[in-house]
């Protein structure tokens, strides 16, 4: 090695990267696991929801329809 290339070395350590990508990683990991399990959950509730509350009526009727007797022909 050169005198000037150790010089560098000794004057600008090297910072070990690893650490703060191993870090974000793990952040990123733990974020998409909470995401997930919000988006499950929800869509759990929304399956959950229609069974609890039962079979859902049908609309009324719109006002002077009432079938053939209604027509105005």
């Amino acid at each position: 090695m050169s005198r000037i290339a150790q010089d560098v070395e000794r004057l600008v350590p090297r910072a070990p990267e690893w650490p703060l990508v191993r870090g974000v990683l793990v952040g990123i990991v733990i974020g998409a696991a909470a995401a997930g399990l919000v988006i499950l959950g929800r869509t759990l509730a929304e399956r959950r929801q229609p069974r609890q509350q039962g079979p859902t009526p049908p609309p009324p009727a719109a006002p002077g329809q009432d079938g053939a007797a209604g027509s105005p022909l």
